[in-house]
């Protein structure tokens, strides 16, 4: 059996306390999360996208991929089947690192576009 939240090998569902501890903090964390608050942010990424395409398209398309980096920043929680395949842990550093690649796309098309 994997631990829970390292994905170690272990006899239970967790390899000890702090993981056992940091499984029952992201539990609490995801479960105050809201799924219309997360839906709302990406309805006003799109709006705001949409919006700027009209007068700059390359440049909306930027603030796209930076919103949508921002909103997978704060909220990178991965769904139950998903845990099922990788642990806490490695499905955090996926998502966070999945946004920071967003966001560094998104600066590099507005950038690419401010300079030429």
């Amino acid at each position: 059996m994997k631990c829970r939240y390292c994905g170690k090998t272990c006899s239970a569902s967790y390899c000890n306390e702090i993981c056992s501890a940091k499984a029952e903090q992201y539990d609490r964390k995801v479960s105050k999360v809201k799924v219309s608050t997360f839906f709302i942010l990406i309805l006003v990424d799109i709006l705001v996208t949409l919006i700027t395409i009209i007068f700059a398209p390359y440049i909306g398309i930027g603030i796209m991929f930076m919103g949508f980096g921002l909103i997978l920043l704060f909220f990178p929680y991965v769904t139950e089947e998903t845990l099922t395949v990788m642990s806490i842990r490695s499905s955090l550093i996926l998502m966070r690192t999945v946004s920071l690649v967003s966001i560094s796309v998104g600066a590099i098309i507005i950038g690419w576009n401010l300079l030429t």
